[in-house]
């Protein structure tokens, strides 16, 4: 028996030992990793008002559904000055304080800004009836609490007095620490990694780009047909502006062709939709979409006022699909499914030639391209979805380039590279900064000098007449979305302060990064958290990316490598300062922080950051590699859809 033992290959014992310590360490750290996160009104609608401070103070009962880490809440202030708001979380059984916090509101130019609240309730039994105090102050007359009207259980009083009214915050539940991410998983990820280096007979890649279409069409669709419409981040808005699109609106922001600017074309019964966000573990889903399978587009159309800019290109996929949903009749629901498919397919077929013609790290383009996240997008009405896929075939493009040496390139290379980055500019214009990936490609592939000129020149044509005609109209946007203190914007503030932008963005960086990672993996609008995903993706996704090398990924140079990770990183810093200057919604002049950024505005040019700074030495001997790594994030995907279901169903 002993003897049999002894003859068992070690790499299957390392593999049995991975999985069983891996296993060991989620169970361990699942309480201190994952958590759960509620997040109840906090998104403005037609029943959101703003009840003055100065009347009174304001107390909202709620019941705790586990230990509470944080409170978030919209608060707005008209006046010209800093306001300190002092706010109190209290047991509503016992009266006893369990925090307290005084919070300073900038002048916000009357628009809400959000609040954030470490409060904390180590101890206290879910279920527990608590309740959050905003303090009055005579003297302040200026400063508002964002509430939603209704009939609802929780009480909301002001001085005593019971309204109809519930504050607008978020709460968000047990610890979802991930700054520490590196540090305490290290073992976990450097164990659980063994398997990858344990040398294996056989280096042959599959057909990674025809696994990811497999997958990806099976998990997109369940994702398009499963997740209720609009769930998505500005799912509605998206669903609106696509269908403007579908109406013949095709060439904004460049003309107005089916109507002028500040307004768009939509059914004349829109307003049957009932758009609203479905809660986690409501069961509203079902009733949700029956109601939609019942009604369909009128014929007839209306002109809605519509603040928003349209980006026609960025809704094609959507609109083509809406387009057809309505030649064919289907319900209100079947158009929705429509546009989500048709972006799906759009998605799936650039995507899948991204990782096609990439020359290195095709597994790992595909693993981030069927993330959770990734999919979820695309198989929404989100123009997310083309642009990922955009990044991604444009990245693809110019690292073959770069590195396949036996083909010479000309002007027409040039100019597909131009056409993909003068989309991707009009879509989003921040990830412009990609663009730097051209230099990986040398001189030395156009031939001579003169014809690597003549193909730049060529190809700087379209990206110079549009993108300056874009630009002059993104700046005058761009300053009339800024918020204004005193008269001075955002921009100017930064003239005066140019030390203040890098601080926002390391001081957000640190303070923030529990949230951009955490919600990398939540679902609809923010409110999904998938679990153990929150902490298996990220990873999965770096193992996958520290092995993911071959023969070619060799050749890259380190300048090569240095101007991947400026490409992605700049792409990163280019999201940070427009959110900073172009929302003033989230951002009032001179906020220490950066709000309103996403995690999953990394990923299109997640790949980028792991080619730059992969390693040389690591040899990938890893038997059906591909296998286990698509089919693995595959079932991560699959797991997202079930999660998704058990909330909304």
């Amino acid at each position: 028996m002993w003897d049999k033992i002894k003859k068992i290959d070690r790499k299957y014992v390392w593999a049995v030992f991975a999985v069983l310590f891996s296993a060991m360490v989620m169970l361990y750290f699942k309480g201190v990793f994952i958590g759960a996160s509620q997040t109840d009104f906090n998104e403005m609608d037609a029943n959101t008002e703003n009840v003055p401070l100065s009347a009174g103070t304001v107390r909202q009962s709620f019941n705790i559904l586990n230990d509470m880490k944080y409170i978030d809440m919209l608060l707005a202030n008209t006046g010209e000055k800093t306001e300190n708001v002092q706010i109190v979380l209290g047991n509503a059984q016992t009266g006893e304080v369990l925090g307290e916090q005084t919070v300073e509101v900038a002048p916000s130019n009357g628009m809400e800004q959000q609040i954030h609240l470490d409060m904390q309730t180590n101890g206290i039994d879910a279920g527990t009836e608590l309740y959050v105090e905003i303090q009055s102050d005579a003297q302040n007359q200026d400063v508002y609490v964002c509430v939603d009207s209704g009939e609802y259980e929780e009480q909301f009083t002001q001085n005593g007095t019971a309204l109809w009214y519930r504050i607008r915050m978020s709460i968000t539940y047990g610890l979802v620490s991930l700054k520490l991410f590196f540090i305490i998983t290290g073992f976990f990820v450097l164990v659980s990694a063994l398997i990858f280096f344990v040398p294996i007979k056989g280096t042959k890649h599959y057909n990674v780009q025809m696994m990811f279409l497999v997958l990806g069409i099976i998990g997109g669709i369940a994702m398009a047909v499963m997740n209720p419409p609009g769930q998505e981040c500005d799912g509605w808005d998206h669903f609106l502006r696509a269908t403007d699109v579908s109406y013949g609106n095709v060439l904004r922001p460049f003309a107005d062709v089916a109507h002028k600017d500040g307004v768009i074309r939509v059914p004349e019964n829109i307003n049957d939709f009932d758009f609203g966000l479905v809660q986690p573990n409501s069961s509203y889903g079902t009733v949700y979409v029956k109601n939609l399978q019942e009604q369909s587009f009128a014929k007839d159309t209306i002109l809605m006022k519509y603040d928003g800019g349209v980006t026609s290109i960025s809704y094609y996929p959507q609109a083509i699909g809406i387009f057809l949903g309505r030649l064919f009749g289907l319900s209100m629901y079947g158009v929705f499914l429509m546009a989500r498919l048709f972006n799906l397919a759009v998605y799936m077929v650039i995507v899948y030639f991204a990782i096609k013609i990439i020359p290195i790290y095709k597994q790992l383009m595909a693993v981030v391209a069927i993330m959770p996240m990734m999919m979820y997008q695309a198989a929404s009405c989100s123009p997310d979805a083309l642009l990922n896929a955009l990044c991604f075939l444009f990245s693809a493009l110019c690292i073959r380039y770069a590195l396949e040496e036996e083909k010479k390139l000309n002007w027409k290379n040039a100019i597909a590279l131009s056409a993909i980055l003068l989309v991707i500019f009009v879509m989003k214009y921040v990830y412009i900064c990609i663009g730097l990936l051209v230099f990986l490609i040398p001189m030395k592939r156009f031939g001579e000098k003169k014809d690597y000129w003549k193909a730049f020149g060529i190809a700087m044509i379209p990206l110079v007449l549009i993108g300056g005609y874009l630009l002059l109209h993104m700046f005058g946007s761009v300053s009339t979305l800024q918020a204004t203190t005193d008269g001075i914007s955002q921009t100017q503030y930064l003239k005066q302060h140019p030390l203040m932008l890098p601080k926002v963005i390391v001081a957000t960086i640190v303070q923030q990064f529990d949230y951009f990672m955490g919600n990398v993996n939540t679902l609809g609008w923010l409110k999904y958290p998938l679990g153990a995903l929150l902490y298996i993706v990220p990873c999965f996704v770096v193992g996958v990316a520290c092995v993911n090398t071959n023969e070619m990924s060799k050749k890259l140079t380190r300048v090569q490598k240095i101007i991947c990770v400026c490409a992605g990183g700049l792409c990163i810093l280019a999201v940070f300062v427009g959110l900073y200057i172009g929302d003033g919604v989230n951002n009032a002049v001179g906020t220490p922080v950066v709000h309103g950024f996403q995690g999953r505005y990394i990923l299109p040019v997640l790949p980028l950051l792991f080619i730059g700074t992969g390693s040389k030495k690591i040899e990938n001997k890893i038997e059906r590699f591909s296998e286990k790594a698509v089919g693995g994030m595959g079932l991560m995907t699959a797991y997202a859809v079930i999660q998704l279901v058990s909330y909304c169903y």
